[in-house]
């Protein structure tokens, strides 16, 4: 029974202990700011102050996105503590889980090999292996769009199946709480079309629609009514500026129309040539890949009209992509015939990783900054693994499914080195926290206090975990001013540029004195001794 049962599941075994290997390891690297820090912020002041219906930012209502996932980092808070890696266990998880769901289903619409090759593609996958360790609530997002689209599917495909259809809208509905209307946007269109698509499935009753729509909003619904009764600027600023603006005129992340084409292709990589074959046998696709090529071409489509674009906005799509990639590696391996396929798709993987390989000589430099001339032991695995690929593809009586498998765990390589290594050592050099911290020791010398003037300081108040940071923005320069008439002297900390700093201090009051400036590349300070200012300065 027991050979049985690991002949059964020993693929699954090995898939997921890769997984957990690529997704949860090493998630204590520094937030990348400003979004991950924001988004680790927001749910420890939830615990702090026990608002658990709004949302805060340095005190004030953050009404961009409704709080699911802030709830789901911030009761990983309660069981494992504050720190960045109980935050950043959430979207790992929600990648991991949808790894599983992918599998499956695949597995069931499809057959087992596919589904093996699909995840192995899903985990080499630059795009989702990336993002889906980020803080941030695309993938929350995205595993709960897909499950209420495979759950919707497999209860349309089972002849109106009750329970599965229920749990799609109950996922449809916690999609609306992670990111906001976008779920619904994004999983009822595809619904519909369904039967279009695949005539063996049940087509929609009107009443299928209204169950549907009602789960989702009594779901949803609770929260955004009390924000509209207890926010007054919750209902232009949530739905009109971030949603309907975002979409139609951003004042942020514009992008042109195109701009998705090459990301997703970068995305992709090393797997977007296998897109051509998929799509070069379109005459004999199924239903399913028909329903699956349909919600990739309605949500890229989607994301291209809107005028605020970001890589991350793409990562829904990935895994339904990286199933028809996974179904035509299937094809390919159990045809040897169309070597010459996965010979160009395996060279241009080798190109990739050879230069991604030339670019992470960080690790090296990061060791001898430090002093110490060290190895790293998993730099030195992938060139070994890199060597072993190249080796295998001269074999020439090596199986053609042993060359792919070569390139599956090659590139699950370079997705590991570039997430546990470039990554976290990209966002420790551009992390402002070191940096401030020695401001705070020479502040707490010096016995004055600090405050902080406009940008993001998000990773410097969740670092210091309930010592709070004053920050004042632009459009607060009288409360500013009235925060310097209570402390004669302080130490305010700015970002980035000079022309800042000197606009600044041109617009404080004469009865200000700067006493001293200080730079740490990324942040700068400046000491400052007052005594009566003039609450009508101008603001910088």
């Amino acid at each position: 029974m027991m050979q049985r049962w690991l002949h059964t599941w020993w693929e699954v075994i090995l898939l997921a202990v890769f997984a957990a290997w690529l997704l949860f390891n090493h998630l204590d690297g520094p937030l990348l700011e400003p979004d991950e820090s924001r988004y680790a912020e927001i749910p420890r002041l939830m615990l702090r102050t026990g608002d658990w219906i709004t949302p805060k930012l340095q005190g004030k209502p953050y009404n961009d996105k409704p709080p699911l996932v802030y709830w789901l980092i911030a009761f990983s808070y309660q069981l494992f503590g504050i720190s960045i890696t109980s935050a950043r266990l959430v979207p790992a998880v929600a990648g991991f889980l949808t790894l599983g769901l992918v599998y499956f289903w695949t597995r069931r619409y499809f057959n087992r090999t596919a589904a093996g090759c699909t995840v192995v593609v899903m985990l080499s996958m630059l795009g989702y292996a990336a993002m889906m360790r980020m803080l941030l609530l695309d993938g929350v997002l995205t595993f709960l769009v897909l499950g209420a689209l495979l759950s919707g599917h497999h209860a349309l495909a089972q002849g109106r199946h009750p329970a599965w259809w229920l749990l799609s809208a109950f996922l449809c509905g916690l999609g609306v709480l992670a990111k906001g209307p976008v779920a619904l946007v994004l999983v009822t269109p595809c619904l519909f079309a369904l039967r279009w698509l695949d005539r063996n499935t049940t087509p929609l009753r009107l009443q299928d629609t209204a169950i549907y729509g009602i789960v989702a909003l009594l779901l949803a619904g609770p929260w955004y009514l009390v924000m509209l009764g207890t926010n007054e600027h919750f209902g232009s600023e949530h739905f009109l500026r971030h949603h309907l603006q975002r979409f139609l005129d951003p004042a942020h992340h514009e992008r042109p129309i195109w701009y998705y084409i090459p990301t997703l292709l970068i995305e992709l990589l090393p797997w977007p040539l296998l897109l051509y074959f998929v799509i070069r046998r379109w005459r004999v696709w199924t239903g399913t890949e028909r329903f699956v090529v349909f919600f990739c071409l309605f949500c890229f489509l989607f994301f291209s009209a809107a005028g605020a674009k970001l890589p991350t906005y793409l990562l829904p799509i990935l895994p339904m992509l990286a199933v028809l990639i996974g179904t035509q590696l299937q094809i390919l391996i159990s045809k040897p015939t169309l070597a010459h396929a996965w010979a160009w798709t395996l060279g241009i993987a080798l190109i990739m990783m050879l230069f991604i390989l030339t670019m992470l000589p960080v690790g090296m430099y990061y060791y001898l900054k430090e002093g110490t001339l060290q190895v790293d032991e998993f730099s030195l695995t992938m060139l070994v693994v890199w060597a072993g690929c190249i080796g295998w593809q001269i074999q020439s009586k090596m199986q053609n499914s042993f060359r792919w498998v070569a390139l599956g765990f090659a590139c699950l390589m370079v997705n590991g080195l570039v997430n546990h290594r470039a990554v976290p050592m990209y966002a420790r050099q551009a992390s402002i926290v070191e940096d401030c911290e020695e401001l705070k020791q020479l502040a707490r010398l010096e016995q004055i206090p600090c405050v902080a003037h406009r940008n993001s300081w998000d990773a410097v108040s969740f670092d210091q975990n309930g010592e709070e940071l004053e920050v004042f923005s632009s459009k607060e320069w009288p409360a500013f001013i009235d925060w310097l008439q209570r402390h004669p002297r302080c130490m305010v900390w700015m970002r980035d540029y000079k022309n800042r700093i000197d606009a600044f201090t041109d617009a404080l009051p004469e009865t200000v004195e700067v006493e001293q400036t200080i730079d740490k590349g990324r942040v700068q300070a400046i000491i400052i001794r007052s005594k009566i200012l003039n609450a009508g300065a101008v603001a910088p």
